[in-house]
């Protein structure tokens, strides 16, 4: 197996300067840095990429709209290894960032009221704390659509 080309942006370098997180990824370094804490255990290191430079294609292309052609000349890899690095950070931050910061399974329901008075926390808390725990992600979309 042939090794790809040295990263033309390598995240992986301690010099990167901040910059180019800012500019490219729309975020500060410490704020990457946070971030790639919560996925570090479930991103492999491979001979073709780093699990740092993998979060930053997938934020690369999520923010700036970069083909993924684009950003296999930029980091030196293949198109398809680009859209596999992609799937795997969605999947990591799916499974550690979104349970803990996103939606409402983080927080309790006296917190969710608080801080989301709106419609779906009214629709959401007319039922018991232990009831709402039960909704998956569909329920609410569909309690959602009949108010």
């Amino acid at each position: 197996m042939q090794q790809q080309a040295a990263p033309k942006l390598d995240f992986d370098n301690p010099n990167t300067p901040d910059n180019s997180y800012l500019g490219f990824l729309g975020m500060r370094k410490d704020i990457f840095d946070n971030l790639f804490s919560y996925i570090l255990h479930e991103l492999r290191f491979s001979v073709n990429r780093s699990p740092r430079n993998a979060l930053a294609i997938f934020l690369a292309f999520l923010r700036a709209g970069i083909s993924q052609e684009q950003l296999a000349i930029i980091f030196g890899l293949s198109q398809q290894r680009v859209s596999d690095v992609i799937d795997s950070v969605s999947l990591a931050l799916e499974n550690n960032f979104v349970p803990k910061f996103l939606g409402y399974f983080h927080m309790t329901k006296d917190e969710f009221v608080r801080r989301h008075n709106t419609t779906m926390a009214s629709i959401l808390t007319r039922n018991s704390l232990k009831k709402i725990n039960r909704y998956s992600r569909w329920d609410v979309l569909i309690a959602t659509l009949q108010y």
